[in-house]
């Protein structure tokens, strides 16, 4: 972790690195793909002076960003508490995501794509949430991160991690979610090896985490929402209760789900693909969430633990 004695030195070493590195970039002729700015006769090799120029000039500004994202988190009086939605594609992770982080005490901006090996990579959680809500410092006590597939792993030093507040586990019945992947275009048996590898990691951290982590489902939104998130808000210990409305930020419909659908801001049913599955692929996807479903009520905390 970033700790406050020498965050004064590293923070000043890391500004007059980036940012003496970026002006001299400006005023040489080098652009950022490697063009060079005729001088003489205001042409480019690679696109109008005036773009190229705009990009050079962004790039001091960008570090500039950056560093005053890494002095405020080195020399921040709170320590920010984590929060992991730990699910899979086409489970509503975007939607909850958008719900979770409308919420006064949470920020967040999605997948982050931010492995967790260490301790110590936490901190990134609060600077890259800086850098895709283009915000230098975070107010909220929470910051959320969530991961959807297998290569972003998260280490149980991680998860044991007293900074990490609270997991939830989200995940779809499988009939409705591999439907929804191969209206992403995913081929049928690809869909069912992610969405049945994916559903057995989420029921091995289920299982090391027990009651540290709440398990809900995504009908569970759709079906009775208002008294889903009043639960949720009791586990996470909110002070302040999620509603099924939503705000809209920066990285909506560019990190995560894409579609419309998204920008309406509030939690509504949408129709359903209309794809014909593959019976053995369904059969295997099903008793995989079966599965994971049965353990994770037995482990972890459920809804109904909070109403």
């Amino acid at each position: 972790m970033l700790k406050k004695s020498g965050a004064t030195v590293f923070v000043c070493a890391k500004f007059a690195s980036v940012t003496a590195k970026s002006f001299t970039t400006l005023l040489s002729g080098q652009s950022k793909d490697g063009g060079l700015v005729e001088r003489g006769n205001n042409k480019t090799l690679s696109g109008s002076v005036t773009v190229i120029l705009w990009q050079k000039a962004a790039l001091p500004l960008r570090y500039a960003f950056r560093t005053v994202s890494y002095v405020a988190f080195a020399l921040n009086q709170r320590h920010y508490r984590y929060i992991f939605l730990l699910t899979h594609m086409r489970a509503g992770s975007t939607l909850f995501g958008h719900i979770l982080a409308s919420n006064p005490d949470v920020a967040g901006a999605g997948e982050l794509w931010q492995p967790y090996l260490v301790e110590a990579d936490l901190d990134n959680v609060v600077l890259r949430t800086c850098e895709y809500l283009r915000k230098p410092i975070l107010t909220q006590k929470y910051v959320v991160d969530s991961i959807c597939h297998n290569d972003i792993e998260v280490s149980d030093e991680v998860l044991s991690s007293d900074c990490v507040h609270k997991c939830i586990i989200l995940i779809r019945e499988p009939r409705g979610a591999l439907k929804s992947l191969m209206g992403r275009e995913w081929p049928q048996s690809g869909a069912a090896t992610y969405y049945a590898n994916r559903i057995d990691r989420l029921t091995q951290y289920g299982l090391f985490l027990g009651k540290r982590a709440l398990f809900i489902e995504y009908g569970d939104l759709l079906d009775r929402g208002e008294p889903t998130l009043a639960a949720i808000s009791k586990f996470l210990g909110l002070n302040v209760p999620l509603t099924s409305n939503y705000m809209l930020r920066r990285t909506t419909q560019r990190n995560g789900d894409p579609s419309e659908n998204i920008k309406i801001g509030r939690i509504v049913r949408t129709a359903g693909h209309r794809f014909v599955l593959d019976e053995d692929l369904a059969s295997a996807a099903s008793r995989a969430y079966d599965s994971c479903r049965d353990q994770l009520r037995e482990t972890t905390c459920q809804v109904d633990d909070f109403t």
